[in-house]
């Protein structure tokens, strides 16, 4: 899919990392076994609770690594329990939560359950996508950003942001990524191992404005619409 070049104005003025995508609340349960339907399986101790989702792994990891630049996050959570875990912990780490926006309504704040098994740590989880699905393009603002660097991820798991528009040529994560260029930051994306019949045309609208792409190879297969067999894995 082509687009005309974006032409952007970099600033060796701007430091620090904008983060945004699925923020997510993780509950960390560990079981004895995974149980057949209709059985039981026993929790072996109490959950932990712990930052999940791209936006939010990556900020939190670069706090525990000294970073010496700004961080921010920006996205949607609820107005519950979790929401303010995730206000709370941002602000205990020094985060930047000023684009951190709370949804006033039922929507819950995104949480996954991960059922881990204690032999084997084999995990499965259940995400909830909650106010992660609401994200969209008005609630970036990059006036309100001195950051270099902006994050956005993982793709194809955002509902709103994964959207088609003018048609089938663009998503509103596209647009948000232009804006970002336009507005001197540099974008990493990251897309998510997943099923969506739409993959393809999702990732492909958001390439020409990504300047860092994080992929696996699956997520290549994907993007390309190939099935990745042992054949062709080294071409694509």
């Amino acid at each position: 899919m082509e687009h005309a070049p974006v032409e952007t104005k970099k600033s060796t003025d701007r430091r620090g990392l904008l983060a945004s995508g699925s923020v997510i609340v993780d509950y960390i349960i560990i079981i004895d076994h995974w149980p057949i339907e209709n059985c039981t399986s026993f929790v072996q101790c109490p959950p932990v609770m712990a930052g999940g989702g791209g936006p939010f792994n990556i900020v939190k990891n670069l706090v525990a690594m000294n970073a010496h630049f700004p961080l921010s996050l920006l996205g949607l959570i609820g107005n519950d329990v979790n929401g303010k875990w995730v206000i709370e912990d941002c602000m205990k780490s020094h985060i930047d939560i000023s684009q951190l926006q709370t949804i006033n309504d039922s929507t819950p704040t995104s949480c996954t359950y991960v059922m881990s098994v204690e032999n084997t740590n084999r995990r499965t989880f259940f995400h909830q996508q909650g106010a992660n699905g609401y994200l969209n393009e008005q609630h970036f603002d990059f006036s309100q950003t001195t950051a270099k660097l902006f994050y956005l991820g993982p793709l194809t798991v955002l509902t709103a942001l994964d959207q088609l528009i003018d048609d089938n040529k663009r998503t509103n994560a596209s647009k948000v990524l232009e804006a970002a260029l336009l507005s001197g930051l540099e974008t990493i994306v990251d897309f998510s191992t997943t099923k969506n019949s739409n993959y393809s045309k999702v990732a492909q609208a958001s390439l020409p404005f990504i300047d860092h792409l994080i992929i696996n190879e699956t997520e290549a297969g994907l993007i390309l619409d190939q099935h990745l067999t042992s054949d062709n894995v080294n071409q694509i």
